[in-house]
């Protein structure tokens, strides 16, 4: 990752001073950020509950056109803790971004080196977690996150990408390849005049296999106002987290997000027949790829953290471990990879007033096949990692049924090791926690030994995770 970002950073020539590693901002504070001599500094927002020591994850945000370096809307998404929050300048273009993005080959390439550089400046003030960068931009910033984002040279050097007030942009050279298996957000106002793009862009964008959630805010027009972006915001960034949470378990599957809508309140003489009915206008299932049976994991929100689990969420977690987290689960996940999988939001939907939602109370399973000619029904109670995975290979052609077993018997062996990268993980989580939580400031150099650790134990498993997942 280092290598990628000091290549990108030296094809252009950028005079870049040297910066010293010492922070100049303290936690809570914004201010501006200088990167070497260039005249286009950006600003950068210290969360609350930074550290020295401690590697964070960032957001690179890129501004709208007229504007200025701004960390706005994420600090307010963030509520000001757990991620470094930079607001980028337009510094690899000689105008500074004041007449517009400009989309030509030599100003990208100078646009990459300048977000490197940047990048690499906050890393050595204030660490940053390598694993988790994120690429954002509203209006103008939306169109740089396709152009600076999507490049073959950019390649996993973002976690996820949140494309706000904007959209695909038309007859531009993009490596939309980038985006494979990658959480994608994207928010328009219902009456932003950038919709159409984004409702163009969703399905290219799908077809690259990026995790699209699209977000459109009743009434509000080019920039939402802060208050109707935070909570969106703030959920995109809460699943993309949970996926990464690695503290009981590794996430063994790729997951797409959806919404019940228009679920009938009625009783239905053949139920199973009104609810396929149901499910194909769902949007989520219209735009699955047609040639792949579906795994709907229908359950509560995620809730509040900042108030305790509610019983539903508990069951929620308690079954993603026991059917789609390695180590817990080893056969659903094989399987998996030849499904489309969508958790389902059933949100306010109560099954009392829904009938076909009581075959299931959430969370459960429904699997859908290949034509939506069909549908199962698979309640919690009737849910193991074996049985769920036997249901699924039933749905499977018998080349994808052999796939499948090569893929489990590729797994098996990797289980033990990941257990143990689990527990040393959670040790060192632990561990630091006790030394931010200490009633003295803890030194600078056991956090960053702790923080140090953990990374390198992350690493670690992320490459047994990306073994698992061939």
């Amino acid at each position: 990752m280092l290598r990628l970002l000091a290549a990108a950073a030296a094809a252009i020539t950028l005079s870049l001073a040297a910066t010293p590693a010492q922070a100049t901002l303290a936690a809570g504070q914004e201010g501006p950020l200088p990167i070497g001599d260039n005249p286009h500094p950006c600003v950068l927002y210290v969360p609350t509950d930074w550290q020295p020591g401690l590697r964070l994850p960032l957001i690179l945000f890129l501004h709208g056109s007229g504007g200025k370096p701004t960390t706005w809307p994420w600090r307010a998404a963030t509520g000001g803790k757990g991620y470094l929050v930079c607001g980028m300048s337009y510094g690899g273009q000689d105008d500074g971004g004041a007449e517009g993005i400009h989309d030509d080959a030599q100003s990208i390439t100078k646009m990459l080196a300048f977000l490197a550089a940047t990048r690499a400046q906050i890393a050595e003030q204030y660490g940053v977690d390598e694993h988790r960068v994120f690429l954002s931009g509203l209006s103008m910033g939306g169109w740089g996150t396709n152009f600076y984002g999507f490049q073959t040279a950019a390649r996993d050097l973002y976690r996820g990408y949140a494309i706000l007030a904007a959209g695909l942009p038309q007859g531009s050279a993009l490596d939309l390849h980038v985006l494979r298996d990658k959480p994608l957000l994207l928010l328009n106002g219902e009456q932003d005049a950038n919709l159409p793009a984004a409702n163009r862009g969703r399905p290219e964008y799908e077809r690259a296999l990026a995790i699209v959630t699209q977000v459109v805010i009743p009434g509000e027009g080019h920039t939402p106002a802060l208050a109707t972006m935070v909570g969106p915001l703030a959920s995109w960034l809460a699943g993309i987290a949970e996926a990464d949470d690695c503290s009981d378990g590794a996430s063994a599957i790729t997951w797409r997000d959806g919404t019940l809508h228009d679920v009938p309140g009625e009783a239905a003489a053949r139920p199973d027949a009104a609810l396929l009915a149901c499910l194909r206008q769902q949007e989520f299932v219209s735009r699955a790829a047609p040639d792949r049976p579906l795994l709907l994991f229908v359950s509560s929100p995620r809730g509040n953290d900042t108030e305790p689990p509610t019983t539903a969420v508990r069951d929620r977690e308690r079954l993603q471990r026991a059917l789609f987290r390695h180590p817990h689960a080893v056969a659903t996940p094989a399987v998996a990879r030849e499904f489309t999988c969508v958790r389902v939001d059933q949100g306010s939907l109560d099954r009392r007033d829904h009938p076909l939602l009581q075959a299931g109370k959430a969370p459960f399973v429904l699997l859908l096949d290949r034509e939506r000619t069909a549908v199962r029904v698979l309640p919690a109670s009737q849910l193991s990692d074996t049985s769920l995975a036997a249901a699924m290979r039933a749905l499977l052609t018998a080349e994808q049924a052999a796939a499948a077993d090569q893929r489990l018997l590729a797994a098996r062996p990797l289980l033990p090791e990941l257990t143990r990268l689990l527990a040393e993980l959670g040790k060192e989580r632990q561990a630091l926690a006790k030394l931010r939580q200490a009633a003295k400031a803890a030194p600078a150099n056991k956090v960053a030994a702790r923080s140090e650790a953990i990374v390198e134990l992350e690493a670690r498993l992320a490459g047994l995770r990306a073994r698992l997942r061939q």
